[in-house]
């Protein structure tokens, strides 16, 4: 509802599409309910490559030393970064120069983050996604619960 803010520019094209000036989108790197730090455990490579002096190679470079020796995210191999000033001596290719920046824009840790549940009983399926925050006491408050 805001004019010259077409759906392109809120979903971005996605790889592939040349013909489209906006590869991200908006909501491809903002956000209302999460923190004002990049996660760099989590960041996708468009995410990443909004930081200056991050460009594609890097970003996957990024992606790839968190991913573990596999190089595959998601299982028990991967190795998080533990503080941002890592990304300095893990990341081939990385600019030492940088590393103040990236411990101004960077985290560890996100206060905001999505769970999914997938329930299956006999032949039924019912899936649940939640929207969580962690709090500063190690509370959770649930944001928002639905199922799909």
């Amino acid at each position: 509802m805001v004019r010259g803010v077409t759906p392109l520019l809120v979903g971005g094209s996605g790889p592939g599409d040349a013909a489209s000036p906006y590869y991200a989108g908006l909501n491809d790197l903002f956000t209302t309910i999460s923190g004002s730090l990049v996660n760099i455990n989590t960041a996708s490579p468009v995410t990443l490559q909004v930081i200056p002096q991050i460009d594609e190679n890097i970003a996957f470079a990024i992606i790839s030393a968190r991913a573990g020796p596999d190089g595959v995210e998601g299982n028990e191999d991967d190795t998080p970064f533990r503080s941002p000033q890592e990304i300095a001596y893990r990341v081939p290719g990385f600019n030492p120069q940088i590393a103040a920046l990236v411990a101004q824009l960077f985290t560890v840790r996100s206060p905001v983050f999505e769970t999914r549940v997938d329930v299956w009983l006999d032949n039924q399926h019912r899936g649940y996604v939640a929207l969580l925050r962690r709090h500063h006491d190690r509370k959770i408050e649930v944001i928002s619960f639905a199922w799909e």
